[in-house]
């Protein structure tokens, strides 16, 4: 009996503990549930700010995009702004995953440029807005400029006197020769295959150069640094633009000679002689002598470069320079010799790609950075000075 009721008991509690696992396992389905819901939506939701960061990253960029489209038409001359104008530049340009639309805006004086660029991602859009300062055409950074005096061959330095270039750099691609009497200052001579020094002139600066061999009574009162210099490149200037200005103006003539006391001012700023151009007045020459071929200078009187033009150019011969009447702008033999033998002082700079020689006594030049710009360049800079995301 007691067995009996024991088991029956025993029955009685085993049932009673399947009801309570079952309440447990429904509330723990319960749980689960309602977790698995707040992790979807927790992972769901996240991936939704995910998807919206990165399109609001793309979008950006592709604002971006459409802003240095628009600098690049600017830059390149195949846009120009209008004073005081709003227009549309580019709309609905398809670009990654998305698109763009670009506009701009002027002030009255048309130097300052205000670009806003969207870029679009599906329903996302975002817009940068830039502000640009127009400046002239910008002249070419070739360190050649950077010289008062660079010759892609030698450099002959001779004569009598004394010769002040100030702090101008001096250098030559071949070597340095330099004998006489003839003295001359430099902030720094360069030489990409050494010099030598005879006679009794000194260099009132430093110098450089694989070797420097000295004899006579000659000086370096500056720094003498034996090591290796790198060779400078000559610039090649593009001369179309000047044929053009030129030809534009009736300023296109063959070999021509300028004599007399009558000063010259040429009409548009260039004058382009097809051949030789040789020069023995005492009148000055206001503007851009351009010839194909040699340059000869003697007189009295002076040659000064408008706007940014070169003032004395040759471009398949040698200048020759023996009179006593200033130059200033840029003195440019593109293949040839510059020869300077006259007293004529010169403000600006001499480039040549074959050897430059100096002889007589000339006196001074005054280095002027002399890069040119050419006539009716219509590649403006365009410089950001401002910029926002709204």
């Amino acid at each position: 009996m007691v067995w009996q009721i024991g088991a029956g008991g025993m029955r009685k509690r085993f049932q009673n503990d399947s009801g309570g696992a079952l309440v447990a396992v429904l509330v723990m389905a319960v749980i689960f549930n309602f977790a698995f819901l707040a992790v979807n939506y927790t992972v769901g939701n996240a991936t939704k700010k995910s998807g919206f960061r990165r399109m609001n990253i793309s979008a950006i960029n592709i604002a971006e995009a459409g802003k240095e489209q628009a600098l690049s038409s600017f830059r390149s001359g195949g846009m120009v702004p209008s004073a005081n104008s709003t227009v549309t530049l580019f709309d609905s340009i398809p670009f990654g995953n998305g698109h763009y639309t670009v506009m701009a805006s002027t002030d009255e004086d048309a130097d300052t440029v205000i670009i806003s660029s969207t870029g679009f991602v599906n329903e996302i859009s975002k817009t940068i807005v830039v502000i640009c300062q127009v400046g002239d055409c910008q002249s070419p950074d070739d360190s050649a400029y950077n010289y008062g005096i660079i010759s892609g061959g030698g450099m002959t330095w001779s004569g009598s006197g004394t010769c002040n270039t100030g702090s101008a750099m001096l250098h030559t691609n071949g070597a340095f020769q330099m004998s006489g009497s003839s003295n001359f200052h430099c902030g720094l001579l360069s030489s990409v295959a050494g010099i030598t020094m005879k006679g009794s002139g000194d260099i009132v600066g430093s110098a450089i150069a694989p070797n420097i061999a000295m004899s006579g009574n000659g000086e370096i009162t500056g720094s003498k640094t034996i090591g290796t210099v790198n060779q400078v490149s000559i610039p090649s200037i593009d001369l179309t633009p000047y044929y053009e200005h030129a030809l534009a103006h009736g300023q296109v003539v063959n070999g021509i000679h300028i004599t007399g006391s009558s000063s010259t001012v040429i009409p548009g700023g260039v004058l382009w002689v097809n051949g030789n151009f040789k020069y023995s007045g005492s009148g000055n020459v206001t503007g851009s002598i351009i010839a194909t071929g040699s340059v000869t200078i003697s007189g009295s009187g002076n040659f000064t470069a408008v706007d940014k033009y070169p003032a004395i150019v040759s471009r398949d011969s040698d200048i020759t320079m023996s009179g006593s009447g200033r130059v200033s702008g840029l003195i440019y033999a593109r293949v040839g010799k510059l020869k300077k033998s006259g007293s004529g002082d010169v403000t600006g700079s001499m480039i040549c790609g074959g050897e430059f020689v100096k002889s007589g006594s000339w006196n001074t030049l005054t280095y002027m950075n002399s890069a040119p710009v050419a006539p009716n360049c219509s590649q403006k800079t365009y410089t950001e000075v401002a910029w926002q995301e709204l």
